[in-house]
């Protein structure tokens, strides 16, 4: 192993959960420090991240570390572990990449450097094996959280009404809490008495009585109270699953099948009685059967999710007609003072016409057309150096194995000799495998757009927004920027104010669809048309 005298070295340190000791941090810079030592260097920096897990990739202290080495002020990563760096495999090998790129060596205390010539082998079988740990994390955590479920205890999470208390060390488990207590009756009261669910967010707001979260409530908070049966003493665990979704890494939960939630009757928790509780969901149940009256089915809106009011921030969502559009915010009792409507086709007409204007301007389909052109020939250069470089090392491979296998033909058949034998193979096998899928990915040559495919797109689409308006919602959200920001008019019967930045980049993602250098297959090379634009003008509000 090289020496790092003279080397700028920097050491990564990180732990996962606040429920693990912060002391790991100092424990794993000190073995980083030993072993830093023994290669003859000294420690320029530490980096470190505490309580974030290794699947999140954005993290502040890892985030510090790669522009320390992309700036050059970092030669040398030391860290315990690869899995420190990364558990998710694909998130691991872009960050190797990128410290390769940057020209920096990483160490880990586990037995991986770069410069070691099975680097690359190395790092995808420990990436497997983090991944593989995670998931028996995850099982175990689960596991865990179900015997505390059974036990009485505590499995996180804030539930209004209940606060967890812990005696003498012992897991903390949910007692009533007498003031919250009555709040949550008071809400039962109400609601049995006939008030609508935005009636008592705002009655509670106006009192100034805090949510859950510390801060104002909403008619959604009220109904999920009216739901929850751990008020009637029943505790219900498993209901959601996070996942972790792999494009925006960001967390996001789904519903378990009932199948798999547990109950346990927990009348120490039981907050309102039995009469009170049936009476409660009997007028629920009441107010969904009415408003299923007659219902026509559910159809999407092409500006769904793309429209925010400018005073609070909130969506703006589409009201009971389905004719406008008004702000989240006021109607979920948060204070927001945007009493005016905004017509949906009024706005969706505006959005439609400034996509249209801005983006398929003659110099921005040109311009974008030779930016695909340049990023496929990138592309393709790319994927032609790797593939000699790989096939170059699968030739010293077959070369080497080639005298092993000698060696073994003349009687040195030793168990050293098998295992060198055995993890060449393993290698070669990467190699090949590497080569195949290079190899595919030359073969599917991504096709050129013309000027009139790409205008033609914008120009249906109109037709689209009335034809399919969900799918028209997907295409509009890939060629916005930004949300539409709608300002509410200063007169009570004014227009709105819009404002929104188009981006080219989404015209090209939504025209390659499923084509080589939309799905990824350039590689982090590609960067699409940088162009962007602001757009803004005024669109009628309610109608006259």
């Amino acid at each position: 192993m090289r020496r790092l005298e003279g080397r700028r070295v920097a050491v990564y340190a990180r732990y996962s959960t606040d429920k693990q000791n912060p002391r790991s941090i100092d424990d794993q810079v000190r073995l980083c420090s030993e072993r830093i030592t023994q290669l003859g260097g000294t420690i320029a920096a530490v980096f470190r991240d505490e309580a974030i897990s290794g699947v999140v990739a954005d993290r502040p202290g890892l985030d510090a570390l790669k522009d320390a080495v992309r700036s050059g002020a970092v030669d040398v990563v030391v860290c315990e572990e690869l899995s420190r760096i990364a558990r998710d495999q694909e998130h691991l090998h872009g960050t190797l990449k990128r410290f390769s790129s940057w020209g920096a060596r990483l160490i880990a205390l586990d037995g991986y450097d770069t410069e070691s010539e099975s680097a690359e082998l190395t790092a995808s079988v420990r990436g497997m094996l983090g991944a593989l740990e995670l998931g028996k994390l995850r099982d175990r955590t689960r596991r865990g959280l179900i015997g505390r479920h059974e036990a009485g205890q505590s499995t996180g999470g804030k539930t209004y009404g209940y606060r967890s208390v812990s005696k003498d060390g012992a897991p903390a488990v949910p007692v009533i809490d007498t003031t919250e207590a009555e709040v949550v009756r008071r809400i039962f009261a109400w609601h049995i008495a006939g008030l609508g669910q935005r009636e008592i967010a705002e009655r509670l707001n106006r009192e100034g009585v805090l949510s859950a979260r510390g801060g104002k409530w909403g008619h959604t908070a009220i109904r999920a109270m009216l739901r929850n049966e751990r008020y009637a003493g029943i505790v219900i665990f498993g209901r959601r699953q996070w996942l972790r979704d792999a494009e925006t890494d960001k967390r996001r939960w789904r519903k378990r099948e009932r199948s798999e939630w547990r109950r346990r009757e927990a009348p120490e928790l039981r907050i309102v009685d039995a009469e009170t509780w049936e009476a409660a969901q009997r007028r629920m149940h009441a107010g969904a059967s009415k408003r299923d009256l007659g219902r026509l089915p559910k159809r999407g809106y092409p500006l769904s999710g793309l429209l925010v009011c400018s005073l609070c921030s909130e969506p703006m969502t589409i009201t009971a007609g389905g004719r406008y559009y008004a702000c989240s915010g006021r109607k979920k009792g948060h204070g927001c003072s945007n009493r005016a409507s905004l017509s949906e086709p009024a706005i969706r007409a505006w959005l439609i016409e400034q996509v249209m204007s801005a983006l398929g301007a003659d110099a921005v389909l040109d311009g974008l057309r030779a930016d695909i052109a340049r990023s496929i020939g990138e592309h393709d250069r790319s994927i032609r150096a790797e593939l000699q470089q790989r096939r170059s090392t699968l030739s010293r491979l077959e070369t080497g194995l080639g005298t092993l296998y000698d060696l073994i033909a003349e009687g040195d058949a030793s168990p050293t000799l098998r295992a060198k034998i055995a993890e060449r193979e393993d290698h070669a096998q990467l190699q090949r495998a590497a080569i195949a899928a290079l190899e595919h990915r030359l073969r599917r040559v991504p096709v050129l757009p013309s000027r009139d495919e790409l205008a033609g797109f914008l120009q249906a689409l109109p037709a689209l927004a009335a034809r399919e308006p969900t799918e028209a919602r997907a295409v509009l959200g890939r060629l916005c920027k930004t949300p539409v920001t709608c300002k509410p008019p200063e007169q009570s019967r004014g227009p709105y104010w819009a404002r929104v930045e188009l981006s080219a980049a989404g015209l090209l993602a939504q025209h390659a669809q499923g084509a080589l250098y939309a799905s990824g297959g350039c590689g982090g090379g590609f960067s699409p048309l940088a162009y962007a634009v602001v757009r803004e003008g005024a669109v009628r509000g309610k109608a006259q």
